[in-house]
């Protein structure tokens, strides 16, 4: 898990001193103490003229500051994937759009942590044998209450309906998922998401996937990208209505172009996860000049939507799709952090929309909590880039854990 233990429950109550708080009002600087006990709760305060008294101090951050932790908002966990990556970049949630049963390990305690999953139920493509390896079988509309209840069982608190799923069975899956208390996210092919939000659907997937077109007309990444690198200043698409719900996933387009334009070499990653990578069909054969053109043009015009979108009264969630090829565990969420940022929206609102929370930090609570170094979060405030690195600690379940470099 690439972990260290620095403090345990089992051990508290324990005191944590960092640099400043982010707080429902922005960065408040100054010496506080985080006083974590033993049920996981903890209170924190500004920090006195004397500290002697009370809990013992198990670690000290004076150039940190301490916010609420992070979700990421969409990810297909697999069984080969590595959790403790998640906490160590200072998310303590993952939200499970898509994943095979046996895909989340079982809560091992403090020794061996997993973020909190909140998990999908199913993953709906088109009907018959799935051509996705995530989708779960379903032959026809008689099918969806037995595979819905049995998305329940699984502990879902999603249903994710993929791009094949049949678009006139929208009003029929939607309510049927509601009433048994499943939201309901929609990756969508050109001409879907009106009649999906119609429908009820709760929440839209992929800027990069909301091109104009006929229903059963062309789709996939390079047809999307076609169509983006030829929008004109004059086009109002992609236009959805306030309230909307989506999740951009713009780091997706980034590490395609990236890693397209290497030729696939994905250099300095794992083998296996390399090859995991290439056999998918985006992955799998090097792109033409004209594709890679294409979607860097593509992932221009969306930096520059993504703001507009906002500003009409889009709610954003923020979310890596870790796996997609080059998106790694943990570093995706920031990367997407960043290059939301780089579009003009608001680091701060950003940082909050993402958290656990929602918001800034309480002087009590029980959240996971992330502590970040202060000048690096202090600039990302100012709109630059955070750097794409593990955090300096994360509060999860009572339990303070940093990167091993941090440990001695």
């Amino acid at each position: 898990m690439n972990l260290a233990h620095r403090a345990c429950r089992v051990r508290a109550p324990y005191r944590v001193e960092v640099g400043a708080v982010f707080s429902r009002d922005g960065v408040e600087r100054g010496p506080h103490v985080l006083t974590v006990l033993r049920d996981g709760r903890w209170t924190l305060r500004r920090a006195g003229p004397a500290e002697h008294s009370g809990p013992p101090v198990a670690v000290s951050l004076p150039d940190a500051v301490v916010a609420p932790a992070l979700t990421d908002a969409h990810v297909h966990p697999h069984p080969g994937m590595d959790f403790g990556a998640f906490l160590r970049y200072g998310i303590a949630r993952i939200r499970d759009l898509g994943s095979l049963p046996d895909a989340v390990p079982p809560l091992r305690g403090c020794a061996v942590p997993v973020p909190e999953v909140v998990r999908c139920g199913a993953l709906l493509d088109s009907p018959g044998p799935p051509r996705f390896w995530l989708a779960t079988p379903w032959r026809n509309a008689d099918d969806l209450p037995g595979v819905l209840d049995a998305a329940v069982r699984r502990d879902g608190s999603w249903l994710k309906l993929y791009a094949g799923f049949p678009p006139e069975l929208y009003g029929v899956v939607v309510p049927l998922a509601h009433e048994r208390g499943l939201r309901v996210a929609l990756h969508p092919a050109p001409g879907t998401v009106e009649p999906a939000l119609r429908a009820g659907v709760d929440e839209i997937e992929h800027l990069g996937c909301l091109v104009p077109g006929e229903l059963g007309g062309p789709r996939g990444t390079h047809h999307a990208n076609r169509v983006w690198a030829a929008r004109s200043p004059e086009d109002t698409w992609p236009v959805l209505p306030p309230g909307t719900v989506l999740c951009p996933t713009l780091v997706v387009q980034r590490r395609l172009v990236v890693h397209a334009a290497e030729q696939w070499a994905f250099t300095g990653i794992e083998p296996g996860l390399a090859a995991f990578w290439r056999r998918m069909a985006v992955a799998s054969r090097p792109w033409t000049t004209a594709e890679l053109r294409a979607a860097e043009r593509a992932e221009k015009e969306m930096g520059a939507v993504v703001r507009r979108l906002v500003e009409s009264g889009v709610r954003l969630v923020v979310g890596s799709d870790t796996p997609n090829p080059g998106v790694l565990p943990g570093a995706g969420l920031w990367e997407e952090l960043n290059l939301l940022g780089a579009a003009g929206l608001d680091p701060a609102r950003l940082y909050r929309t993402a958290s656990v929370t929602g918001e800034g930090l309480a002087t009590a609570g029980t959240e996971s909590l992330a502590f970040l170094p202060l000048t690096s979060f202090n600039a990302f405030l100012r709109g630059h880039p955070y750097p794409v690195e593990p955090v300096t600690a994360t509060l999860f379940g009572g339990c303070l854990f940093t990167p091993p470099a941090a440990s001695g």
